[in-house]
């Protein structure tokens, strides 16, 4: 991207509609850039020295202006560089800086965990082509995003009537490991560029999530001390409740069931895609739509107002809207599953008399 410069523009069409196609944008355009990927890089002291010195001249060549705009708000740098120890201090708050970034675009892109469909030259279909292949699909390629994540998949259980997914803890659901990795911001490590520990504020926000996380997955309110991690919930096993043991079909007598049934699933979505606008306006806090008046192309940049502090003040609140995501779209999966069972019960109910009557004819017919 080198020395070209670019021009924040505030014009809509830029803009993509929906969280699943500004996530593709976002990637495409910025996070797996060189630009972006070499901001991350200066967490390395090795790389850092390669710079030789952080000049106003260095940074100009490397990185784009609203790169620097960031740095110099993050970083301070003299215009003769910075030497030693400085510099490595400087490097490290940039890339830890850009490290906080990436961990929350995954916890936001993994929360809708989207994966591809398309056809290539030849008309063959690929089918649930992973988020980081998608650098594989051809470039004129049509393309379809399919989200296969917690509440979707919850979705499509209550619309599809059939419940296919075996016991499984909450960390193995898409998502729950990048959302961990949000509730650590103490220790960093500058070797691996990751945070060790939780602080006292994270820890017990983390704590009380967890707890309910454990009620919202499992209908049981006394959390066992046993339970210390997401890891360690287990989620609830619809084939387990009997809801969908039978298939049930709207009738006049369970129509007033079936009508609850279909409002619940209606406000089940209508939640989700409310949670999905607000990480939407979370990426639209972080991101700013360019235009680069060089080489005429749209670009993705990290808003130059952005700091460490607000940073972490959206990470915070991304950690919430996710959390309450999940464990809204989970009562509503719930309850769902009750009013099914309640439905298939019904069922059973009126079957009965109509078998003992059909199991009595039969015996007066023998004698």
């Amino acid at each position: 991207m080198g020395a070209t410069t670019s021009s924040t523009t505030k014009n809509t069409d830029l803009v993509p509609k929906g969280l699943g196609q500004t996530l593709n944008y976002i990637a495409t355009r910025y996070i797996l850039t060189a630009s972006f990927k070499d901001l991350v890089r200066l967490n390395d002291k090795s790389y850092c020295d390669e710079l030789i010195v952080l000049t106003e001249e260095v940074l100009k060549e490397k990185f784009t202006t609203l790169d620097i705009a960031n740095m110099d708000a993050r970083v301070s740098y003299g215009r003769h560089g910075l030497e030693g120890k400085q510099k490595t201090t400087a490097c490290r708050n940039v890339a830890k800086f850009y490290i906080k970034i990436a961990h929350l675009f995954a916890a936001i892109m993994t929360t809708v965990n989207p994966s591809y469909t398309y056809k290539d030259q030849d008309g063959t279909q690929h089918k649930d082509v992973a988020f980081h292949a998608k650098g594989d699909i051809p470039t004129r390629a049509a393309r379809k995003i399919n989200r296969n994540n917690v509440c979707d998949n919850r979705i499509r259980t209550l619309t599809a009537q059939s419940c296919k997914t075996a016991p499984h803890t909450l960390f193995e659901e898409p998502g729950m490991v990048e959302l961990e990795g949000l509730y650590m911001d103490s220790e960093y490590d500058y070797k691996t560029g990751m945070f060790l520990k939780r602080s006292a504020s994270s820890q017990a926000e983390y704590e009380a999530d967890l707890a309910k996380f454990y009620r919202a997955f499992t209908a049981k309110n006394d959390v066992p001390k046993s339970v210390r991690r997401f890891a360690d919930v287990q989620v609830r096993d619809c084939s387990a409740s009997g809801a969908f043991r039978h298939r049930a079909k709207p009738t006049e007598a369970n129509q007033p069931l079936f009508e609850k049934y279909g409002q619940n699933l209606r406000q089940m979505t209508q939640n989700a895609n409310e949670r999905r606008d607000q990480l939407t306006e979370v990426l639209a806090q972080v991101f700013v739509y360019t235009f680069n008046s060089n080489t005429r192309a749209h670009d993705v940049q990290v808003n130059p107002a952005l700091t460490q502090a607000s940073l972490q003040q959206l990470i915070v609140k991304t950690r919430g809207i996710i959390a309450a995501l999940y464990m809204t779209c989970e009562a509503y999966y719930a309850r769902g599953l009750q009013i099914y069972e309640a439905i298939v019960n019904a069922k059973v109910l009126t079957a009965v008399p109509r078998q003992q009557k059909a199991l009595a004819k039969a015996k007066n017919d023998l004698f």
